[in-house]
């Protein structure tokens, strides 16, 4: 991962382009039908669909001054066959950024008729410190 200043952090955008970007994955999931806090109308009944939402807050200080940010990620995904496998692919995606499942959610989604895989992540991503010396 590129190293960012720490107000350019937005670890929504962070997962969201590594799963754009992660051509195993998209050779699946098609990165049109990725998307962050909402899942349009219009793609709701094409699976598979992914959609990213959580929260980052500040994190780990040095010297009083905040050097990185704590994430939590929600990433759901919609399939109208096991979506397991992809799920799993999703938390080996996740590992590039040293975030770690902390809960699944499996369930079949009553209004779509599609299987939800759930899963949240945590972690934790540090600022480039060299930017955050102050003179």
């Amino acid at each position: 991962m590129e190293s960012k200043d720490l107000y350019e952090i937005d670890i929504l955008d962070t997962v969201y382009r590594l799963l754009v970007d992660n051509e195993e994955f998209t050779q699946e999931v098609n990165p049109e039908h990725i998307f962050k806090y909402d899942v349009p109308q219009a793609y709701r009944q094409s699976p598979p669909i992914v959609r990213i939402t959580g929260y980052q807050t500040p994190s780990i200080y040095g010297d009083g001054e905040q050097m990185g940010w704590y994430g939590l990620v929600q990433i759901d995904l919609w399939d109208n066959k096991d979506p397991h496998k992809l799920g799993m692919k999703i938390n080996k995606i996740m590992k590039n950024i040293n975030f770690k499942q902390t809960d699944a959610i499996p369930e079949l989604d009553k209004d779509t008729f599609l299987i939800r895989n759930g899963k949240r992540f945590e972690g934790i991503i540090i600022a480039d410190t060299n930017n955050l010396i102050k003179e």
